[in-house]
């Protein structure tokens, strides 16, 4: 291809790129299926006027009307329970957009989801937190053999034997209390799971 009739090509695509304003978009838009897909998607009121300045600042090029009938038959869509439920289990927030008659049940539903979520961010929590107490008191183990070893070794030296009596003795009251820590965060992760199966067992319909 020439580069003459490459530089055509390109310049027609600009010139087609440039023949539809942001008005005439919003003049022939779906205003219906935008409103539709607005409230299915649960997003906050009053996007019309945010959409305004993408109009070249008229608000009249979009179709107010049609757009509102859209959103409400997108709401109904959206404000079901288990719509509410996922919405929940996934940790996002509620724009307050159901209407009344529906914001009930859609709330019930998406406060058993948060609970849900924020318990599941509980365990992953008690988890991380085992595993760094778990690894730290295999450090103490490590520390402990090595300070027994070295008692043996100086059996004959009264003073290096008396502290390393010492150090043995803080060494094991600190793995007590990592193992009592371990304990605890064991029995809270067996709590945090049972009522987590619990919750997910009697939701199931979900």
């Amino acid at each position: 291809m020439s580069r003459y009739r490459l530089g055509l090509l390109v310049l027609i695509a600009v010139l087609e790129g440039c023949a539809t304003s942001p008005q005439d978009s919003c003049a022939t838009a779906d205003w219906y299926a935008v409103g539709y897909e607005d409230g299915r998607t649960g997003h906050a009121s009053g996007p019309v006027a945010g959409r305004a300045g993408a109009c070249g600042g008229q608000p009249g090029a979009a179709d107010v009307r049609r757009y509102a009938l859209g959103r409400d038959a997108g709401l109904v869509q959206y404000c079901k329970p288990r719509s509410g439920f996922q919405l929940g289990l996934g940790g996002q927030r509620y724009n307050a957009v159901c209407p009344r008659e529906f914001e009930q049940d859609f709330l019930s539903a998406y406060r058993v989801g948060q609970e849900i979520h924020d318990r599941e961010l509980q365990v992953h929590r008690l988890d991380t937190i085992l595993a760094v107490n778990e690894a730290e008191l295999d450090k103490l183990d490590e520390s402990l053999l090595l300070k027994q070893a070295e008692l043996l070794r100086h059996a004959g030296n009264a003073r290096r034997r008396a502290q390393l009596l010492a150090e043995l003795q803080e060494l094991e009251e600190t793995v007590a209390m990592v193992e009592a820590e371990i304990d605890g965060i064991e029995a809270a992760l067996l709590e945090e799971r049972g009522q987590l199966l619990s919750l997910k067992h009697s939701n199931r319909h979900w």
